[in-house]
């Protein structure tokens, strides 16, 4: 199991600026979408090169916007002059300084702790966010693509079977993934705990990506009254027709508003607030006493002022920030239940890589006792044999082909057995 290496930088050892450039410039294969119908492409030639240059059997590349993961199957040791010459080899096409602290960044794993370390990753406890299930479907793709490029093979296969597991495990038995952590995510929590009806009219304000997944959202809560504000309309209308009711206008249009609404959603780049006092008096709630306001928007694009209103309810980022805050270290909390599970689901690997070694060590067994049954019935006793009358060949055929199979399991069973007492005893 030593073979198993990881060369790694993530999030925990730069910013994700400098971690971009970090990534192979042939990335532009989409892990997921299917291999490309060119014969090869830039990166698996890329990591192919690699493969051979450093004399690699496996390999599997990650990269994730708050990660670069290098996962192989060597006999190196992965010491200072591999790095040194790995990042100088990989990242060619950056200067000598971008090189150096890119040597100087990354984490090297090896064996049973190069193991942990994708398990640690693939159940999410290593994330930016920790919890989230987003590095799982990535990992998997990530192998998917390497693996249809036939870059990953027996050992790199059983590592994949047994990371997803661990992860799903990790998720079914803890709350790692409990309480929403990103701010879209608790803002229409907060929107639907308030119990508001599906007809409620919506204005959203802003079709910017922020926006674009809050839109996602009401569609799944089966809203469908949504006037979309932007300042290029072509954006407000990409959103707008998602929806039953939907319409779009200019962000200059809201300035004439004088219609009702029971919600407001913002998240827009302006200077100043766009939302005051007076244009959440002018109107009136349609399906609701109260008014709901949710103020995405760095800078705010809300007046605080609107939330001392009578029947106005002011959901800011600073308050979903500090809900955010307070889930995160929820789920911190349930970090060190993940890694007991981890921890089990590394020895139970290992004993998996030792019984996958035996079998195949003996993998030439079967068709070496096959030769042998053969000869001993065409070659040894071939006379003999053929002096016998159909029925007593055909017992004798049926015999040892019965002898055959059984003498195959024998010393399978046998070397699994005595390599379950050595691990018992270590």
């Amino acid at each position: 199991m030593k073979n198993y290496k990881v060369i790694t930088i993530t999030h925990k050892d730069t910013n994700i600026r400098e971690l971009g450039d970090f990534l192979l410039p042939e990335t532009n294969l989409k892990f997921g979408s299917g291999r490309n119908t060119e014969k090869s492409n830039p990166l698996e030639l890329k990591l192919r090169s690699i493969m051979k240059e450093f004399n690699i059997a496996e390999m599997q590349y990650l990269s994730t916007c708050n990660r670069l993961c290098y996962f192989f199957v060597s006999n190196k040791n992965l010491d200072h002059t591999f790095i040194k010459d790995f990042f100088e080899y990989t990242l060619s096409h950056l200067s000598s300084d971008k090189i150096s602290n890119a040597i100087k960044l990354a984490r090297v794993y090896e064996g049973k702790n190069a193991i942990n370390h994708i398990f640690e990753v693939v159940s999410s406890i290593n994330s930016l966010v920790v919890g989230e299930r987003e590095i799982l479907k990535q990992y998997k793709d990530s192998y998917y693509a390497c693996r249809e490029m036939n870059l990953t093979g027996d050992a790199l296969r059983i590592v994949y079977k047994k990371a997803v597991t661990t992860a799903k495990e990790t998720f079914l038995q803890t709350d790692i993934n409990k309480k929403p952590v990103s701010i879209v995510s608790l803002a229409i929590k907060e929107l639907i705990s308030n119990n508001v009806s599906k007809q409620s009219k919506i204005l959203l304000i802003g079709a910017g990506q922020t926006n674009l997944l809050v839109s996602k959202f009401l569609l799944k809560h089966n809203f469908k009254n949504i006037s979309v504000y932007n300042r290029t309309i072509e954006n407000a209308e990409k959103i707008a027709r998602k929806f039953k009711d939907g319409s779009f206008h200019s962000l200059d249009d809201l300035k004439s508003y004088s219609g009702n609404f029971d919600i407001l959603i913002s998240c827009i780049n302006t200077n100043n607030a766009i939302i005051d006092k007076g244009f959440v008096l002018e109107s009136r709630p349609t399906e609701s006493s109260q008014k709901i306001l949710i103020d995405l928007g760095v800078p705010q694009n809300i007046d605080n002022k609107c939330g001392a209103l009578s029947n106005v309810k002011l959901i800011d980022i600073e308050y979903l920030k500090k809900l955010a805050v307070e889930n995160i270290c929820f789920r911190e909390k349930e970090v060190k239940k993940a890694k007991t599970i981890i921890l089990k689901s590394v020895e139970d690997f290992y004993k998996l890589y030792k019984e996958r070694q035996i079998e195949l060590a003996m993998s030439s067994l079967p068709d070496s006792i096959k030769d042998l049954r053969l000869k001993a019935i065409e070659e040894v006793f071939g006379k003999e044999v053929k002096k016998l009358d159909p029925y007593n060949r055909e017992l004798i055929e049926k015999i040892t082909g019965y002898m055959e199979k059984k003498y195959i399991g024998i010393p399978m069973r046998i070397a699994k057995e005595k390599l379950l007492d050595q691990l018992e005893t270590e």
